[in-house]
């Protein structure tokens, strides 16, 4: 299964949409730890949006979010769903348990809940069954900031670890 299944649009563990600022961007400067925290966010929906779109589309929806390699490979993964005839299906909710900013890199670790996340049938838009995901999904995602200081992401992985995260 291709970490894109993970991705179909984003709720943060405060309850806030991806689409939705936080409160420290509409009052104040954000920490860099927060804008961490919202590029990451903002990244699931991206990704799903990308994922039904032709590649050159996707790349444009997907650009702002994450660097060009990460970039490709989703984009070389969405193609594939496509000709399969699947896509992303429902929304994840983000938990951050914790960032780490060092200059212009940061990791970033999360115990995503994918529960209402999977994988549809592109024609009938329902969920394939075996397909929904896991309320508990370990990740860790390496993010850039680059010469326009946004943070986009580099590289996310599924740890082995098990975690938890507490509701909103």
């Amino acid at each position: 299964m291709v970490l894109l299944i993970a991705g179909c649009s984003s709720h943060s563990a405060d309850g806030r949409t991806a689409d939705e600022p936080s409160s420290s961007l509409a009052t104040s400067p954000v920490s860099a730890e927060q804008a961490v925290v919202d590029a990451y966010t903002a990244y699931w929906p991206a990704n799903v949006r990308a994922a039904k779109l032709p590649r050159e589309q996707g790349r444009a929806e997907l650009s702002p979010f994450a660097e060009p390699d990460h970039v490709n490979k989703t984009l070389d993964g969405a193609a594939d769903w496509q000709r399969k005839g699947y896509e992303p299906w429902g929304h994840v909710i983000v938990h951050v348990l914790s960032v780490q900013v060092k200059g212009n890199t940061a990791r970033l670790l999360e115990c995503q809940d994918a529960s209402n996340a999977g994988v549809a049938n592109a024609h009938t838009h329902q969920l394939i069954r075996g397909t929904q995901g896991s309320p508990h999904v370990h990740l860790s995602a390496d993010m850039q900031q680059d010469a326009d200081h946004r943070w986009r992401l580099k590289q996310v992985a599924i740890l082995k670890a098990p975690c938890t995260a507490s509701r909103p």
